[in-house]
């Protein structure tokens, strides 16, 4: 039986598909609160970016694509170009002096060593920050607060147990980025500059565009005036964060 090229670019898009579908499955079990905000279609959306993204460093095959997607749920979409995590990046590029196994394996024990450190044997930092976040939202994000908060400070407040992993050329960048997002937005400023860099901290630089946090990029748009945007903003990240800390509760009470 002679196979034709359309054949096997056939084959290979149902093998795709198939992993999207269990990659789904995967992240509905590692992190249940951010897939039932994410949905099943967004859920497999971002399978399928994470496979692109981990065929680009090499490490699209077996534990290590898991590990991948796991990284994507814990630490945002783009890790792998969000200035936060810099410190990983000797192990995600290709080198010659060292394999996929073994990158994956320091991929592992790097982010496994910071998540105990940043958020918690137990996640106490973590729940610490989300509940920061939630109750005081409105000191950054109302008419009243007329003041851009510098990008270490603001992280110092939210999570300081995260400053030895973040430089101050990083948190800069990160405000840039976020200024840029706030004013493409026509968010009233300094708010939005304060609020989209508090999601980028909590989650990921890329989180405008990031499948698993749709609501905020459909925010950043939209026909609604900005202020009215951004006050639903800062409400459904209330709401999310409430979501996020209701199942850490739960967990801690199994």
């Amino acid at each position: 039986m002679i196979v034709r090229d359309e054949q096997l670019k056939a084959f290979a898009a149902q093998d795709e598909i198939a992993y999207a579908k269990s990659a789904a499955d995967h992240l509905e079990r590692f992190d249940p609160v951010l897939a039932a905000t994410a949905g099943r279609e967004r859920l497999e959306q971002t399978a399928m970016t994470g496979l692109k993204d981990a065929r680009r460093h090499g490490l699209a095959d077996g534990p290590a694509m898991q590990l991948y997607l796991e990284m994507m749920a814990s630490l945002g979409s783009g890790f792998d170009a969000d200035p936060q995590f810099r410190w990983l990046q000797p192990f995600l590029d290709t080198r010659q002096d060292m394999g996929a196994v073994e990158r994956a394996r320091f991929l592992h024990f790097h982010t496994s060593a910071y998540m105990t450190r940043a958020y918690g044997a137990g996640n106490e930092f973590a729940r610490a920050a989300a509940e920061r976040a939630r109750d005081q939202l409105a000191r950054f994000t109302q008419p009243s607060a007329r003041v851009e908060i510098e990008p270490v400070e603001l992280l110092k407040w939210l999570h300081p147990e995260r400053l030895d992993f973040v430089d101050s050329a990083a948190a800069s960048e990160l405000a840039g980025d976020a200024r840029k997002c706030a004013s493409i937005a026509r968010f009233p400023l300094p708010q939005g500059v304060n609020l989209l860099l508090i999601l980028m901290f909590l989650f990921g630089a890329k989180v405008a565009a990031d499948p698993l946090y749709h609501w905020v990029g459909e925010l950043l748009q939209g026909r609604q005036p900005g202020a009215d945007r951004l006050n639903t903003l800062v409400d459904r990240t209330k709401e999310h964060l409430a979501a996020i800390l209701a199942g850490s509760k739960e967990v801690a009470s199994q």
